[in-house]
């Protein structure tokens, strides 16, 4: 079931400052660049896209893609960090090498098996087709009378 963003009714544009112009917030992050020291200008505040969902008109589908890509992501560097913890270990530790390279390649083993197995469950993608609602009238039980 797909989420619709409430602050532009699903419309991707902000339409809730004075006179159907965009809101200040939404202003604003328009004006704010991905880029430091930098903003982008702005002639009129009518028809930025909304600074809720960036446009979208849809929140499900960000939410799904984030919670689909943080957990690979911080597997690999944790096999990132674990690969170099032993790189530096084995240069500069004489002692104890095989019960740090066990506990270490234990981990590393055990993150990549989990990710790359198969054995965790990603979210299901979001349906984009909605069922109507029956009004109460709609889903009475009741036979149709017969009269002649």
């Amino acid at each position: 079931m797909a989420m619709d963003c409430r602050h532009c009714e699903a419309t991707g544009t902000c339409s809730n400052g004075a006179g159907g112009n965009s809101c200040d917030s939404c202003a604003q992050k328009a004006r704010d660049s991905h880029f430091p020291f930098t903003r982008n200008k702005i002639v009129s505040t009518k028809g930025l896209p909304c600074g809720t969902c960036q446009g979208y008109g849809d929140v499900e589908v960000r939410v799904w893609n984030l919670q689909s890509t943080i957990g690979p992501i911080l597997g690999l560097l944790l096999v990132g960090v674990v690969l170099l913890t032993i790189a530096g270990i084995a240069a500069t530790s004489p002692a104890h090498h095989s019960q740090i390279l066990t506990l270490l390649g234990t981990l590393a083993g055990s993150v990549v098996g989990f990710y790359f197995k198969g054995a965790h469950t990603l979210p299901k993608v979001p349906q984009t087709t909605r069922t109507p609602r029956l009004s109460p009238a709609a889903s009475t039980t009741e036979p149709p009378s017969t009269a002649a």
